[in-house]
């Protein structure tokens, strides 16, 4: 019986899978609980693989957030009488 060659992910293909596992992560984990072991996991990968490309869990959810555009960019900040700052868009 023949067994299927599994090919490894490379370039955008992995950084796309990674990725979305980075953004699944945040929602279950938030910061403070997220694991770049998990993510290797996940995402099916190793840890070397992903440190290699980002030496911090800080600049993987950065590039995570830059490469699905989540991050939202103010036209307009205002303070309200209360005190308050609010954004228009």
């Amino acid at each position: 019986m023949a067994r299927a060659v599994r090919s490894r992910r490379r370039g955008k293909a992995l950084e796309a899978a990674i990725f979305q596992v980075v953004l699944q992560e945040l929602a279950e984990t938030g910061y403070v609980n997220f694991s770049i072991e998990r993510i290797a996991a996940r995402a099916g990968t190793s840890k070397p693989v992903i440190y290699r490309r980002w030496p911090t869990r800080a600049r993987l959810v950065y590039a995570a957030l830059r490469a699905t555009n989540l991050f939202f960019h103010p036209r307009h900040r205002t303070q309200e009488p209360s005190g308050a700052i609010s954004w228009s868009f």
